[in-house]
């Protein structure tokens, strides 16, 4: 079946080299996703997080878990580490009421110039099965996003578990 016909059920997340594009058609502005915060925690970074941030050592981060739902049905999750010192302005209405980095540029007025992504295929593990409500094992896209300043400097990372049964990648290039 073609995207067009399965519209109701699939989110079609549009590759076009456009951030802005990227980010509304992965939080599914026109299908009416809503998110839902289920965590957030102030911790201690951990140093692989730390040297991808560029934190100093003793500086806190926070972890910021959110779930998408389509119809009450979740299909996405997100998990986001940024500095505490960052986050500290964004309230938890903020959090569920858009995608992280329009919160980031206007609550915290911090400019974003681009993103670095990485996607590959994974699989939910126990964790992962309760929240998207799948089986264990259940096939998932798992996509990393580091947002970078206009100085070049890395201020978040996202990581998102889609369900494979709801998300489609779709590539639109001229030749």
């Amino acid at each position: 079946p073609r995207v067009a016909e399965l519209e109701k059920t699939w989110v079609e997340i549009e590759i076009t080299g456009s951030f802005r594009t990227w980010i509304d058609t992965a939080v599914g502005k026109k299908l009416g996703i809503r998110a839902k915060l289920l965590d957030r925690q102030i911790l201690d970074c951990p140093k692989p997080l730390r040297d991808i941030l560029a934190l100093d050592p003793k500086e806190k981060m926070e972890r910021i878990k959110r779930v998408r739902e389509l119809r009450g049905e979740p299909i996405s999750y997100y998990v986001t580490f940024a500095s505490s010192l960052l986050t500290s302005r964004l309230s938890d209405r903020e959090i569920e009421k858009g995608p992280f980095v329009d919160s980031l540029q206007n609550v915290c007025k911090r400019k974003l110039k681009s993103m670095e992504q990485n996607v590959h295929a994974s699989i939910a593990d126990m964790d992962l099965a309760g929240i998207l409500h799948v089986d264990f094992g259940f096939p998932l896209f798992f996509v990393q996003n580091i947002y970078y300043s206009e100085k070049n400097k890395p201020m978040a990372i996202t990581q998102m578990y889609y369900r494979s049964d709801r998300y489609v990648y779709s590539a639109k290039r001229k030749l």
